[in-house]
């Protein structure tokens, strides 16, 4: 590795990690209310949201990447073109080889980190992050119950609270559980949640109303508990294509849809170095690409190559569904041969 090389490699490198801080907080900005609204109404575990966000990463990486990587390498080809680097180096001999080849090492590079990605860790990090949901899932919590409001967040169980003394305190409640067909009213009580998907009702003074058949039974109470199950789907969608390692999807080629993932988690990675090949073209060629116009410019050309991608996964069934993965490369590669001639003629 030579001097250029070295030099290069070192002005993108920051960029790239920064640009992919960058997109990862983009990706999660539309989830952070969400988030926020799990952490503080629900009482979600902070640990069970950070784990989860951890786990979804590479599935996030896997489109960062490929975008930092042409960020990076535009942005940093584009300030070497508008401070005359560029025309000192070609001044001194090099050519187009030795100024395309650290970023053809960088391309490398992030084209194997992404299959990374893509190969191992996003099924593995996907079926981790499964397991987190059920947890939060199970997480109940009625600390956004309010005074004298209907709350409705527990299917098929309603609940009414007049005064609330504190977290676990009520007066007035009247609870509706139209699963098991009763009304119960009393004149106060307690709501303890727990971890186990369920919610603990402990009530003083109150009437216990219970359908039975046409007809309504009336018990008067002193005392009264009861646990009322919260329900969860278990049974979360971990057979998807997203979900499974490259030899789980070989053994599903009897469907073309397999086939077409199987083919993507190759393509994809294999965007990275054809993004680091425009990184290089579009930053000679626009010498007054700053960063925010770098950002912008990074955002298209990644849309437009998912754009793509989506409209080939919908040809599958009149597209060869292992070359329709790799339409959006063979588009972009072709602007990316093209730009070379321009900027290298």
């Amino acid at each position: 590795m030579n001097l250029l090389d070295k030099y290069v490699l070192k002005q993108v490198l920051p960029v790239f990690i920064l640009g992919n801080i960058f997109f990862i907080f983009l990706l999660l900005l539309d989830k952070l209310v969400q988030l926020a609204e799990l952490f503080f109404a629900k009482s979600v575990p902070a640990y069970l949201i950070i784990q989860t966000v951890i786990y979804y990463l590479p599935s996030f990486l896997a489109i960062t990447i490929p975008t930092a990587t042409l960020l990076s390498i535009l942005i940093i080809f584009s300030r070497m073109s508008v401070d005359s680097e560029l025309i000192v180096i070609r001044a001194s001999g090099a050519g187009f080889r030795q100024i395309f080849k650290p970023v053809f090492l960088f391309g490398v590079f992030a084209a194997f980190l992404t299959l990374f990605m893509t190969g191992y860790l996003m099924p593995l990090g996907n079926k981790a992050a499964v397991g987190n949901l059920k947890q939060i899932a199970k997480s109940v919590s009625i600390n956004d119950l309010k005074e004298k409001q209907l709350y409705k967040d527990i299917p098929g169980v309603l609940i009414y609270v007049k005064k609330i003394f504190d977290k676990n305190s009520f007066g007035q409640l009247i609870v509706v559980d139209k699963r098991q067909g009763y009304v119960i009213t009393a004149n106060k009580g307690n709501i303890i949640t727990t971890d186990q998907s369920e919610i603990v009702f402990d009530f003083r003074e109150g009437t216990l109303m219970k359908k039975s058949g046409e007809a309504y039974s009336k018990i008067g109470f002193n005392a009264f508990k009861v646990r009322i199950p919260i329900p969860v789907m278990e049974d979360f969608e971990i057979q998807g294509e997203r979900f499974m390692f490259l030899s789980q999807l070989v053994k599903n080629f009897g469907e073309k849809i397999y086939k077409f993932e199987f083919s993507k988690r190759f393509a994809i990675p294999f965007a990275a170095f054809i993004m680091a090949a425009l990184g290089l073209t579009f930053g000679s060629f626009f010498q007054r690409a700053g960063k925010s116009l770098g950002v912008f410019f990074s955002l298209v050309v990644v849309f437009l190559y998912n754009l793509i991608l989506i409209f080939s996964e919908n040809m599958i069934d009149v597209i060869n569904p292992f070359l329709a993965a790799w339409i959006a490369n063979i588009i972009f590669s072709i602007i990316a041969v093209i730009m070379i001639k321009k900027v290298f003629k």
